[in-house]
């Protein structure tokens, strides 16, 4: 129509009907398919019509059966027995189940295994114990420590891989007997915290003994595998659990495939009844939009895939509105490129090569490339949408230029995003945004094992969404929001949001909003923190950082406001490496133009003397504590580099019930919340969703 010009020019809309249509292959859309600038091309579905693209395979609950075999029965408990039920998939002509991969820190984003749902719940691999973990017992092989052996360490130049490494995985003593009931078992799995307390990782057994009693495990962890220590945070926080056992399925929401005979085994929940069960089956993304403008996709659900719902690159003014995104093994939604190569296992850093519809282990690259054009597009909308239920993360975003500093414009906006890491549950947060000039607005993000928001690059904005229930599971040194690493990443806004329940206790170190490892410019202001962050970690924490500004925050119930170590060896130690040298003055000049014009304050930033940081005019409501130092010291300073003014304490009689938003919108907290400029009207998900 475009090439006769007879285009409308109110654009073109496509409704799809009613029903549930099988994903085989990628629906592509590219140049060819779009649209006019106001007159786009409009996909949605039909008025009042449920439409859902799914990647699975039904099976009819009427094909589940009590199990009968006395081979299998005398592996399940006894209290399992009359329980657990069994599907023949084999006989159903379902073959590929995929496997089981090493989805851990620092290791690359690859499709899942075959995952089960019903009633739109994850079934998780049965594993022990079913609540709380295992200690790491002796550590008799850490396995091979690919952060030293792999590069870094000995080898000077990170991105160059050793060739002669060996990827050996560790041995660790046990001491419990349950192990001996696993006896039958091929393709044992572990999952927790092995070394540092912020890198999880997923580890399969090689070998048990069970006489000595030890694990071997067939892959190594990033940092090597370390035992439990009543030591220090990072030592406590090591554990594990183990799945992927016939021998576990014990309780309801539990299953287990057998891969040699091709059946699947589970154990329902009991609260409502299931009419079908759905298996992940198509890897590849469902929709696939490049080089392209001008496309709404509208009021779908995309469901059950090993993959991503829907990947874009170099899409501009492309919106997608309205949509549910739920059940993939990686992503929901991804904007640019992944990448391939490197190493199969972990490795911190690399430098490979960018391919499309893929993910890889993109922070690695990056990692080592922080100017890296993803080309991701600009101009482009998620809004209205609900992703959940996703393996490894929920969305990336990216847009804009590094180099440049020009803006990507890309937007998340009035979305619900929870349980986004059940496979990866480290570093797999909820939206992770790159580039230049891209946002997260009036979005709530929940219940996720570890952080919500992670950013890398300048001029983004993190604005007025409801954040709560983050960093669930144990792990320790992350917050709900992190940037870090790069101090030339500024400009970053964080700003107008409302955190809450997000807590720790004294045995770990977690917080609301961390600025680590250098960051700097960035603006903290006008958020409500309720009962968030740990004693060390307090609400807010800067970790040895340049020119941020924390100001005019609410701090409610929590254990301390703001912490910050400002240590001057370290911040010299950082100045001083490599990793700054190459971010600072070689992927980029700071001391140049657009750096030099866009942020003056980078003038004389390897000037010790010149880094300081501002915590002013906020309010602590029965915080513990005032601001003061990581390692528990109240005072204003360590080492003259932070500035503390105009903040003050009060003491309020709150609530027994939990701070909801809407109850803080129809009461605000006399003096507290319009002193501090909160814009309670604007915080979380807006009308439309």
């Amino acid at each position: 129509m475009k090439a006769d010009g007879k285009y409308p020019a109110e654009g073109v809309v496509v409704e799809i009907g009613e029903g549930v249509y099988p994903v085989r292959d990628t629906f592509e859309l590219g140049p060819s398919d779009a649209g006019l600038p106001g007159a786009p091309v409009v996909y949605r579905a039909r008025p009042g019509a449920n439409v859902v693209l799914s990647g699975g395979t039904s099976i009819p609950f009427s094909k589940f059966e009590k199990v009968s075999d006395p081979a299998t029965l005398s592996r399940l408990i006894s209290e399992a027995r009359n329980k657990v039920l069994v599907a023949d998939l084999a006989a159903l002509g379902i073959r590929d189940y995929g496997d089981i991969k090493q989805q851990g820190f620092s290791t690359p984003f690859l499709p899942a295994h075959m995952e089960v749902y019903g009633n739109d719940r994850l079934f998780e691999l049965a594993k022990w114990p079913n609540e709380g973990s295992l200690k790491i017992g002796k550590v008799l092989d850490s396995g091979a420590i690919p952060m030293n052996e792999l590069h870094g360490g000995k080898f000077q130049d990170p991105a160059l891989l050793n060739p002669d490494y060996v990827p050996r995985g560790g041995t660790f003593e046990f001491d419990y007997d349950r192990a001996d009931r696993w006896k039958l078992a091929s393709d044992i799995w572990l999952k927790g915290v092995f070394s540092r307390g912020f890198a999880h990782d997923n580890l399969q057994v090689e070998k048990i003994d069970f006489e000595k009693r030890t694990l071997t495990t067939v892959q190594p962890h990033l940092y090597g595998i370390s035992a439990w220590a009543d030591t220090n945070p990072m030592t406590k926080s090591r554990h594990y659990v183990v799945y992927n056992l016939l021998e576990e399925l014990d309780r309801p929401g539990e299953c287990f495939v057998d891969k040699e005979s091709g059946k699947l085994y589970l154990m329902p929940r009991e609260e409502k009844p299931l009419d079908r069960v759905e298996i992940t089956v198509f890897e590849k993304p469902f929709i696939a939009i490049e080089n392209t403008a001008h496309i709404r996709i509208e009021g779908v659900t995309l469901e059950n895939g090993r993959g991503m719902g829907i990947y874009m690159e170099n899409a501009e003014q492309v919106v997608l509105d309205n949509l549910t995104v739920r059940g993939f093994g990686i992503l929901g939604i991804m904007m640019g490129q992944g990448v391939e190569g490197g190493h199969e296992g972990p490795v911190h850093e690399f430098t490979g090569t960018p391919v499309s519809r893929y993910v890889g282990n993109i922070k690695a690259h990056h990692y080592e490339n922080s100017t890296w054009d993803r080309r991701a597009g600009k101009n482009c909308t998620i809004q209205n949408c609900r992703i959940y239920n996703t393996g490894q993360g929920g969305v990336i975003i990216d847009g804009g230029s590094k180099v440049d500093l020009s803006a990507g414009n890309n937007r998340i906006v009035n979305c619900e995003l929870y349980r986004n890491s059940n496979l990866r549950a480290s570093y797999s947060p909820a939206v992770s945004i790159y580039g230049v000039g891209n946002a997260v607005r009036n979005c709530r993000i929940h219940h996720q094992p570890h952080n919500a928001v992670t950013l890398f690059g300048n001029d983004h904005a993190v604005e007025f969404n409801e954040i709560d229930h983050i960093l669930q599971e144990g792990y320790e040194d992350m917050g709900a929001f992190y940037i870090g690493r790069n101090p030339s990443d500024m400009g970053n806004r964080v700003v107008g949001n409302y955190f809450h329940d997000i807590c720790a206790d004294e045995h770990r170190r977690i917080t609301g909003v961390y600025l680590d490892d250098g960051t700097g410019g960035t603006l903290v202001a006008s958020n409500i923190f309720y009962k968030v962050g740990s004693p060390r970690f307090g609400a807010a924490y800067v970790h040895f950082g340049h020119r941020n500004t924390i100001q005019q925050n609410v701090f409610i119930d929590c254990p301390a406001p703001v912490k910050f170590i400002l240590s001057t060896p370290r911040w010299e130690t950082r100045r001083k490496s490599a990793l700054w040298e190459k971010r600072l003055f070689e992927d980029i000049d700071i001391n140049a133009p657009p750096y030099s014009e866009r942020y003056p304050l980078l003038d004389g930033f390897l000037d010790v003397a010149s880094r300081t940081n501002t915590v002013s005019g906020n309010i602590f409501v029965n915080c513990e504590e005032g601001c003061g130092t990581s390692g528990g010291k109240v005072g204003l300073d360590q080492d003259g580099d932070l500035l503390l003014e105009g903040n003050r304490a009060v003491k309020l009689e709150l609530p027994l019930t939990p701070f909801r938003l809407e109850m803080l919108r129809k009461a605000p907290l006399k003096g507290v919340t319009e002193c501090a400029s909160i814009p309670l009207d604007k915080i979380g998900l807006q009308s439309g969703n």
